[in-house]
């Protein structure tokens, strides 16, 4: 299954994609991923992470996170709507950039 994300959504793409995704258990190719179309609203998002120690608390802004890497955004996205069951980790596994 090959999905581009050329000048679409994030979320709106990816939700309607998701049921898809989990359905096949194969392999998906997710093309364009840096070409996404991003809201004002999502530019001013903070992503934050806590590593579980004392003083773990990394906060980075969305933009500067998708100018480096894109397909992490992207993984992010599907990884947050998938379900947390043992199908999750197959899905993501067969996920792959181009």
């Amino acid at each position: 299954m090959k999905i581009d994300l050329k000048n679409k959504t994030l979320g709106r793409y990816i939700s309607m994609v998701i049921p898809n995704i989990s359905k096949k258990l194969g392999k998906v190719v997710i093309v364009n991923a840096s070409k996404i179309d991003i809201k004002k609203i999502e530019t001013k998002k903070n992503i934050i992470k806590h590593n579980g120690r004392p003083g773990g608390l990394s906060v980075k802004l969305f933009r500067e996170e998708f100018k480096k890497n894109p397909n992490n955004i992207v993984l992010r996205c599907i990884k947050g709507m998938l379900r947390a069951n043992s199908k999750r980790k197959i899905i993501l596994k067969n996920i792959k950039f181009k």
